[in-house]
């Protein structure tokens, strides 16, 4: 009988714990239903739910919020800077808890400079808003009509939401009476939600409910076919990979499961241009099985991560525009020689053990090595020309082009110093949107390691030596040491003879050297 008493207590207390728990479970099963509910109610434009709803939600985290934030509370610049000590562009924010990477502000530079582009103010989402420095960007640089910041991260949900609303307040304060009026119209409508990505696209998906939809995920993680639900055509999609090794064909394996059965060749020296053609290529043909055509508004690589990034036009498809084996294809690559060469869809069966043409040509015969493809990949211009020129009418116009990068830190200039200026990017990109550049580069170190010609001369006058023989050249943004041209090896190495005599100025004078006394 003492047994049974004493034990008796502990039953209780069990079945209380138990209970509490099933209590909680319900609990919070409510509050995730009350933020996919808001969450559909602000991306849709539905009616509020009542304010007893809305004030249980706004004690959650996580929760779905829009805000047409007050322009009379304007913080003073040394709140800003003690709350928000991070600078970008600008726009001061916190890091806290969330992901935040400096070498991207470029990345977000150019996202901005694209939106601005648009004929109408967009709706834009930012599906995985680290610490919502971008969102806040949009919003106050952007042009745009709506942003919606989702990250799935519970802890850094009140940090966007600080970030975007400081933002906001600081764009209003510096504003004129006429400025502000416009921002109250648009570019205050925002949201913030606390869910997984696919949830987010998942939930937008039958309205097609945004202009702008920017992917900024992390390693090889396929969100095409998802994000592409919630775009409305004609729209953006910005697609992020970064993760190096499936891309530049080191891990093969995880290449072909991410992007569609795509294989790299490591080892190339064009290889980061195949792995950034490779994801916009993936995405072109996932686009293409929902009825969509998907052109890249411009397409970015850069060596931190590294990082591989493409802007994508996304349209309706048209019957009788594109041609699928024309974009389409493989890049062929010969280890003695050093040639290059495009494989087109119907020619890449085979392809893999077919002999370099050029070697068999000169004399190799059976000896001719065979190619190294890559494939299939995205086979026309890395960018629009026309999207290109329109992104730097925007940048002059916000003194972004002549005013240094997006973080004017100078201790951080030291993690971007391989980038190029935002201005020399877009000089880079309006070059590189030339139709008739083949879809790869040779690296100048490369070519001249080959014996052709007597070590590499300066890059620029091998590219004027290039366009003096009536060829197409340029600079690539991809690789410092990259060269794109449509003139073959022999041509090349020509250019580059006269090159070197031309090096000294015009006229073969050389320059002298002035010494400091």
């Amino acid at each position: 009988m003492a047994t049974a008493t004493a034990t008796r207590p502990a039953a209780v207390a069990s079945a209380s714990l138990a209970c509490r728990r099933r209590r909680g479970a319900r609990e919070d099963a409510r509050r995730r239903r009350c933020r996919r509910s808001a969450s559909r109610d602000l991306l849709f434009g539905k009616a509020s739910r009542d304010d007893d709803d809305a004030s249980d939600d706004a004690d959650a985290a996580s929760n779905a919020v829009a805000t047409t934030t007050p322009s009379d509370a304007s913080p003073s610049p040394s709140s800003l800077e003690s709350s928000f000590p991070h600078d970008e562009r600008g726009v001061r924010f916190a890091i806290g808890d969330a992901f935040y990477r400096r070498e991207s502000a470029q990345a977000r530079d150019l996202a901005v400079l694209l939106s601005r582009t648009l004929a109408s103010p967009p709706r834009v989402l930012d599906a995985m808003s680290g610490c919502g420095v971008r969102a806040a960007r949009y919003l106050t640089q952007g042009n745009v009509a709506f942003v919606h910041a989702n990250d799935a991260n519970p802890a850094v949900t009140r940090t966007i939401r600080a970030n975007i609303e400081s933002a906001v307040r600081a764009a209003d304060a510096d504003a004129d009476d006429d400025a502000r009026a416009a921002a109250t119209a648009t570019r205050r409508q925002h949201a913030v939600t606390c869910e997984d990505a696919r949830d987010v696209f998942a939930a937008s998906a039958s309205k097609s409910a945004f202009d702008v939809v920017d992917v900024d995920s992390f390693g090889s993680a396929d969100f095409v076919d998802a994000a592409l639900r919630c775009v409305r055509a004609p729209g953006h999609l910005y697609l992020t990979s970064s993760d190096g090794l499936a891309l530049s064909g080191k891990n093969p394996a995880r290449c072909a499961a991410a992007y569609g059965g795509a294989a790299i060749a490591p080892n190339v020296p064009g290889v980061n241009e195949h792995g950034l053609r490779v994801l916009i290529g993936h995405a072109v043909r996932v686009a293409r099985d929902r009825g969509l055509r998907a052109t890249p508004a411009f397409s970015l690589f850069h060596p931190h991560g590294p990082l591989f990034r493409v802007m994508l036009r996304i349209e309706r498809e048209v019957e009788g525009t594109g041609d699928e084996d024309e974009e389409n294809g493989g890049g062929a690559d010969c280890a003695r020689c050093g040639d290059a060469r495009v494989v087109r869809a119907d020619e890449r069966l085979g392809a893999d053990s077919a002999p370099c043409r050029r070697c068999a040509a000169a004399g190799a015969g059976a000896e001719a090595p065979p190619l190294a493809i890559s494939g299939p990949m995205w086979l026309g211009p890395l960018h629009d020309r026309a999207t290109v020129d329109a992104m730097r009418r925007e940048a002059e116009i916000l003194s972004w082009a002549t005013t240094g990068d997006a973080d004017e830190d100078k201790a951080a200039r030291g993690k971007t110093k391989r980038q190029l200026s935002l201005s020399r990017l877009l000089d880079a990109f309006a070059l590189e949107s030339d139709a008739r550049l083949p879809p790869f580069h040779h690296r100048t170190d490369e070519l001249t390691r080959r014996g052709r010609g007597r070590g590499a001369p300066p890059i620029d006058r091998w590219v004027e030596a290039l366009r003096d023989l009536g060829r197409v050249a340029c600079r690539t943004h991809v690789d410092p040491r990259g060269l794109a041209t449509d003139a073959g090896l022999d041509d090349i190495a020509v250019a580059a003879a006269r090159a070197w005599e031309g090096r000294g100025g015009r006229g073969g004078q050389k320059k002298t050297r002035r010494v400091s006394r």
